[in-house]
């Protein structure tokens, strides 16, 4: 009876452990899955997000493109320097 009743005692704490593995298995897995769920997310909200970027993108190279226009359209031309030499011939 003894040699059954080790026998029985290691079974059951064989079981116990695999339980616990199994538990540790199963939440692995919803964590796995919780993070498959958020990762499926992020790539939706991206796509979404990307013509709005592209949008945002194109208007900030408009408005470099019409500042720099502004500045040197507004910018003082530098008269051109006339010099006392009038033609070809030496003086």
């Amino acid at each position: 009876m003894s040699r059954r009743s080790a026998r029985i005692e290691q079974a059951e704490s064989g079981i116990a452990e695999v339980q616990k593995v199994l538990e540790h298995a199963q939440g692995a897995l919803e964590t796995a899955g919780r993070i498959d769920e958020a990762a499926t997310t992020a790539a939706t909200t991206a796509r979404r997000s990307r013509p709005f970027l592209k949008l945002v993108l194109v208007l900030g190279v408009v408005a470099v493109i019409v500042i720099v226009a502004r500045k040197v359209m507004s910018s003082p031309q530098p008269e051109p320097d006339i010099d006392d030499y009038s033609g070809g011939g030496l003086a």
